[in-house]
C-alpha cells in the first residue's frame, strides 16, 4: 500500500527530560502512554489518550472538528472541549491561556 506524501513536523520522539523513546514508538510502547510529550520544529505537542476534564476519545469525537493536514481533513478535539481540558488540568501553563482561547473561540462563533 503506498501513502500520499505528507507535510512532516519534525518530530523528535520523547519521555520526561527531552530522551529519545528507547526502540522508538510501537504499539505496545503506546498502549501504556496516557500522555506523551513531543519535540518538533514547530514546537512542543502533547498528546493525552485521556486528557483532564474528559473520558477519553468517545467523548471528545461528539464535537470534533477537521483541521486541513496536508492534502487530508484530520478530526481533532473541538476548541471547547480543549478550554474544558485546560481548566480541568489547572495548570498554570493551561490557565495562562484559557482567557485567549475563550476569545478566539468567541470570535469562531460569530462568524
Amino acid at each position: 500500500m503506498s501513502w500520499p506524501a505528507q507535510p512532516t513536523i519534525g518530530c523528535i520522539q520523547t519521555i520526561a527530560r527531552i530522551q529519545p523513546i528507547p526502540g522508538g514508538i510501537s504499539v505496545e510502547w503506546l498502549a501504556q502512554i496516557v500522555t506523551l510529550t513531543m519535540v518538533t520544529n514547530a514546537g512542543p505537542l502533547d498528546v493525552s489518550m485521556i486528557p483532564d476534564g474528559t473520558t477519553g476519545y468517545d467523548d471528545l469525537v461528539v464535537n470534533r472538528e477537521l483541521m486541513p493536514y496536508g492534502t487530508h481533513m484530520v478530526p481533532v478535539a473541538s476548541l471547547a472541549d480543549v478550554i474544558r481540558s485546560k481548566e480541568a488540568a489547572g495548570r498554570a501553563k493551561d490557565l495562562m491561556v484559557i482567557p485567549v482561547l475563550r476569545a478566539h473561540l468567541r470570535r469562531l462563533q460569530r462568524h
